[in-house]
């Protein structure tokens, strides 16, 4: 039985129902699924990959980086709050 016709909002693929992702109330191929979107690997929630947080070792949805991470100071690198240190009672995290 053939789907029915639906298609991709990236590349406008017809799709059949075995073939197509939902996300965001939109369709996706598996293609352009796994290029637009990432999982938050502390959460597992799918997200954009645009507004995808941390670093090119750790994805993060916005809710986990603000709850639970912050960049150093100095050099950048993603931290988890328990593990920054503060110099001199200031706001600025460091590794």
């Amino acid at each position: 039985m053939k789907g029915n016709n639906t298609t991709c909002c990236v590349c406008s693929a017809i799709l059949d129902d075995e073939h197509l992702q939902y996300f965001d109330d939109r369709v996706f191929c598996e293609d352009c699924f796994e290029r637009c979107t990432v999982t938050c690997d502390n959460c597992g929630e799918t997200i954009w990959r645009e507004n995808a947080e941390g670093d090119s070792n750790y994805t993060l949805c916005r809710r986990c980086y603000d709850d639970s991470y912050s960049n150093c100071e100095r050099c950048g690198r993603l931290i988890h709050n328990d593990d920054a240190y503060y110099e001199d009672d200031n706001d600025f995290p460091y590794c």
